[in-house]
């Protein structure tokens, strides 16, 4: 990916808020099923996308279709509740788990 630009910070309530875009260092070949999101995983920073129509594919073609997917917490919990507390007591400087709860942009390709 490339650096962000621009990138905002603001302080407000309390909370440190980020503002950037990103792109890819070269264009991306679609096909098949692809996901896209972005996620910390030490747990510590929460990490989400304002709005759903933020995450954009330029040129998109007309054979894929796009799909914004938000998990709802709850859910992946209970669903991962055994994985979630070995992995933290494991690793607790990092683990890709937190990637469940991540917000990401899906597409599908039949190309």
């Amino acid at each position: 990916m490339e650096p962000p630009k621009p990138f905002i910070a603001n302080f407000q309530d309390g909370q440190l808020i980020l503002l950037f875009e990103s792109a890819p260092k070269q264009p991306l070949k679609l096909g098949g099923k692809i996901d896209f999101g972005v996620y910390d995983p030490t747990f510590y920073t929460a990490i989400d996308f304002t709005d759903d129509a933020n995450l954009t594919v330029d040129n998109l073609p007309s054979d894929c279709t796009k799909t914004v997917v938000r998990p709802d917490p709850d859910t992946a919990i209970a669903q991962n509740q055994t994985t979630l507390t070995d992995a933290f007591f494991n690793d607790p400087t990092g683990t890709d788990m937190s990637k469940i709860f991540a917000t990401k942009l899906e597409l599908n390709c039949k190309g």
